[in-house]
């Protein structure tokens, strides 16, 4: 397989960020290519040397929190954004090669997607959801 190695718990975000930068970014409109080099690179070194499993609600809050000093909720929406994209496709690219991991791994992947369809919703305080891609507004979801 050409490129980085299918995404696992063990992967790191920046390995998520370089995945992402070079499988996604390209297809996209050259100003929306300038704003993901700049999140992405935000998001590497800030949380670069993290696993895939080691980010938390908290530390998406926190940045969340911070940032919110310097722009907009819908800044940061879109920064957000970028990072559910890349995490969805590490989550696709996960169970995409599921059946090239050796028997005994078969179950670790398992509990790895039942885990990750039991987490799917990542709220943060300032009401974005992470993971969802639904937008609510003053702790409201949409349509309620």
């Amino acid at each position: 397989m050409a490129g980085l190695p299918a995404p696992t718990p063990q992967h790191t975000i920046h390995e998520l960020v370089t995945e992402y930068r070079l499988k996604v970014t390209p297809r996209k409109s050259p100003a929306s290519q300038r704003r993901d080099h700049v999140v992405l690179e935000r998001f590497n070194k800030r949380w670069g040397t993290l696993d895939l499993d080691q980010l938390r609600t908290k530390t998406v809050e926190d940045y969340l929190t911070e940032r919110l000093h310097d722009v907009t909720l819908a800044t940061v929406s879109k920064e957000l954004g970028i990072l559910r994209s890349a995490y969805a496709r590490a989550i696709t690219m996960t169970m995409r090669y599921a059946h090239l991991a050796p028997s005994h791994l078969r179950a670790g992947i398992q509990a790895l997607e039942q885990r990750n369809a039991s987490q799917q919703t990542v709220h943060s305080h300032a009401g974005v959801t992470l993971f969802s891609g639904k937008r609510v507004s003053a702790g409201v979801p949409n349509g309620i």
